[in-house]
């Protein structure tokens, strides 16, 4: 599947994502330090955030953390539940692409699938070169993926939909900024939420493995203007 080179905040820096992405902000207003892009036809979605750097979050936490962040804002958990001490958690540069993700309800995805070029898993060819071009420190990165459980919109408890949850942080140290990069896909939608009813179920059956979609995503990420964090 071609991916489409999308400009993000004003030009600062670029990815790249299928052209079947809608750029959100072409339909409803959104937060300044987000872009978020959707296929409606799906309910698959990417965001993009810009978030000021805890110091109280290493490097060995930080994709749990974020993932945790964004379960509470999608009210799909609450601190200390113990489905988020089952996420699958990988350094860069590799990603593990399983061959059987967790389709079947699983909280995760087993950190049985190891990452290893031969057995499933896919270099992240990041913009290292570009950045030390530039003369940028590339950021340093780490992965996780899991399943939420989400109700669009609020729609309520029956309106749940079972969802990976992929997400990306990449930390620029020399800005104390991550950014954060995540791709939501649908693995069971509820008969009660809006997306069973707005999705099309041939493009949900044709949409492909989400893990090997969301590596060549990332890797697209690049930051062209270090001035946009002051």
């Amino acid at each position: 599947e071609p991916l489409r080179k999308r400009e993000l905040f004003g030009g600062a820096a670029e990815i790249s994502v299928p052209a079947r992405f809608v750029d959100v902000s072409s339909i409803r207003p959104i937060p300044d330090h987000v872009e978020m892009f959707v296929d409606q036809s799906t309910d698959q979605s990417v965001l993009v955030e810009i978030l000021e750097q805890r110091d109280d979050v290493p490097d060995v936490d930080m994709a749990r953390f974020h993932f945790q962040v964004l379960a509470e804002n999608n009210e799909a958990s609450k601190p200390g539940d113990p489905a988020l001490q089952q996420l699958s958690v990988w350094n860069a540069p590799l990603l593990p692409l399983p061959a059987a993700a967790a389709d079947d309800g699983d909280s995760a995805v087993s950190s049985s699938s190891a990452p290893a070029a031969a057995g499933g898993g896919a270099l992240l060819p990041l913009q290292t070169e570009r950045y030390m071009a530039a003369g940028q420190v590339p950021p340093g990165m780490q992965l996780c993926a899991g399943t939420q459980s989400i109700a669009k919109f609020r729609e309520g408890e029956q309106a749940r939909n079972l969802v990976r949850v992929l997400v990306a942080v990449l930390r620029f140290r020399s800005v104390e900024t991550d950014i954060v990069v995540s791709l939501n896909d649908p693995l069971v939608l509820s008969a009660h939420s809006s997306s069973a009813r707005a999705v099309d179920p041939v493009a949900v059956a044709h949409k492909g493995d989400s893990f090997a979609l969301f590596n060549r995503i990332v890797a697209t990420f690049y930051l062209e203007n270090f001035g946009l964090f002051g």
